[in-house]
């Protein structure tokens, strides 16, 4: 006749002590507990088993509610930091986008169309005459950017 695994109580005694040297799997633990809460672990042996394995449950019970909280807590202050984010983002988008309107008055006319406001541009620019006075402004520019060094030695070359 085939016996019963719970009525093997040296097997249960030897997996009550491996679980106290932590050296149980988590469905070794699985196990012992639902073994504890049979009619086959009613004995004195098993009491202190009991309690520790007990105490352990409602440890992890109450911790698992605790770190939940938290958790819900940290989700839930991430959400309203994102909405913030993105609300001024939008909101500084949108800001630029209105900033950034194109208008030229020609002659008194008002033109709005980005378009032709780079072709006014374009034209006044063509009338400023550019192309002769493009060497003039670099000459000026060099100058400018010119280190006291290199300006001390083209004076002494002089």
């Amino acid at each position: 006749m085939k016996r019963c695994i719970y009525e093997d109580k040296q097997y249960w005694l030897a997996l009550g002590e491996r679980y106290m040297e932590a050296e149980t799997t988590d469905q070794e633990e699985t196990q012992l507990a639902r073994f504890l809460t049979s009619p086959y672990a009613e004995s004195v042996e098993f009491d202190e088993l009991r309690a520790v394995m007990g105490f352990m449950a409602v440890g992890k019970k109450r911790y698992a509610k605790r770190q939940t909280f938290y958790i819900q807590r940290y989700v839930r202050i991430g959400a309203a930091v994102v909405a913030g984010l993105l609300m001024v983002l939008w909101g500084s988008y949108e800001r630029e986008r209105s900033q950034n309107v194109c208008i030229a008055y020609v002659y008194g006319e008002r033109f709005t169309d980005p378009e032709r406001v780079m072709l006014e541009m374009k034209t006044s620019l063509k009338n400023l005459n550019y192309g002769e006075a493009e060497g003039v402004v670099e000459e000026q520019l060099s100058s400018i950017f010119q280190t006291l060094d290199e300006e001390s030695k083209s004076n002494k070359s002089k």
